[in-house]
This record gives C-alpha cells, structure tokens and sequence, in this order.
C-alpha cells in the first residue's frame, strides 16, 4: 500500500505512470474517496500468524498500532443465493427496462480489484473481493473482509453492480442498475464446509 503515506512519496513519483501501480483498476459497488479504505491488514487476509513484532521492518508500528486495537474485520467466505443468481444472471441478458449488471460465470471478476458492498440491513458490515462459481459446492463463492461479529449462516446482501449506473467505468455495460444478492457467512472455505458437515465456530 503505497498510495497515500508521505514516506512513500519518492517512490511514487518514480514509479511510472503506466505501471502496475498506476494502471491497477477498482471496480466494484463498494466506492470510497478515501484510497486507505482500500487497503487490508495481514489478519484480514488470513495471515495473521506470520505477522512477527520482533523485528524492525517497514511498517511495523502501523500493524502494532492495528494489533493494540485488536481485529475488526476477518477473512470469511460468502455463499451466494443460487436463486438470486440466476435471477440476475436473467435479467441482465433477457430483461426488460432496466438491468442488472451482467453476471458472468465462472469468474465474476473483470478487474484487478473488485471490492463489492456487503450489507446487513442498512449497515455495512464488509467487502466481498474474487470470487465465482465453483463446481466443487455447486455455486458461487466469494472470498470477504467481513466485521468479526459475523458468524457461520449469517445472512447478509451483496451490492451487485456499480454506482451511477457504470459510468466512467470502461470494462462495465453502461446504464445497469444496482441490485441485491443474497448470501451466507461461512468462516472456512465452502469446499471443507460442505464436506464437513455442520460448523462449530
């Protein structure tokens, strides 16, 4: 994450302008003016137990600042609601009016990074990334940062489509409309979900 420190400011006017840095694509609903909303921390990625404090390294008081305060977020799975899926999927290419987004499969991802809101009720609790179907569960999954107070068979919603209806984002038809997806918590892969049976958090 070298967007917004000032330590890194150097580094930035030397990295060229198309470079990965520089033409990396966000897409998604998930919008923020903000570019650190984007950034993640190593335990809300799953890789909490290989953060090591005994050392000195670039970036190291940030993450023992972050680990005084202890995790908000965590690593979680989303099930998608088949039905709603196939909904969208539906109305994006046969329709009438206006459609959803078009939601392709296997992968639903067309950008470098694709953070989708994810809601409980008003609130958002959570950011769906990569994900699609996935013949090994039989439907489409999608890896999340979700609050930590979410656990297995919470329900939640994902916003599927982009804000204002796609514009100014070239790999996206324009003029689809937002819509509302369904989806279950799972907190380990949805492969070892289902062949595990039930969960014990």
């Amino acid at each position: 994450a070298v967007y917004s420190s000032p330590e890194t400011a150097a580094y930035r006017q030397h990295l060229p302008g198309f470079g990965m840095e520089g033409m990396i694509t966000i897409e998604g609903s998930y919008v923020s003016d903000d570019i650190q909303d984007y950034y993640f921390y190593p335990w809300e990625l799953g890789y909490g137990s290989i953060v090591k404090l005994d050392h000195d390294f670039i970036g190291r008081t940030a993450l023992e600042q972050a680990a005084a305060q202890g995790p908000k977020r965590l690593k979680r799975w989303l099930e998608w609601d088949t039905d709603d899926v196939m909904e969208v999927v539906r109305a994006g290419f046969f329709g009438d009016g206006p459609r959803p987004k078009l939601l392709s499969l296997p992968n639903l991802n067309p950008a470098t990074i694709y953070l989708d809101s994810v809601l409980q009720g008003d609130r958002l609790v959570g950011l769906s990334t990569w994900g699609g179907y996935t013949v090994n569960v039989g439907r489409v999954v999608t890896i999340a940062i979700l609050d930590e107070s979410l656990t297995d068979g919470d329900r939640v919603e994902v916003l599927w489509g982009e804000p204002d209806g796609g514009a100014g984002r070239p790999l996206n038809e324009p003029h689809h409309v937002q819509t509302t997806i369904r989806a279950t918590v799972r907190t380990r892969p949805p492969a070892e979900h289902s062949q595990a049976g039930p969960l014990h958090p």
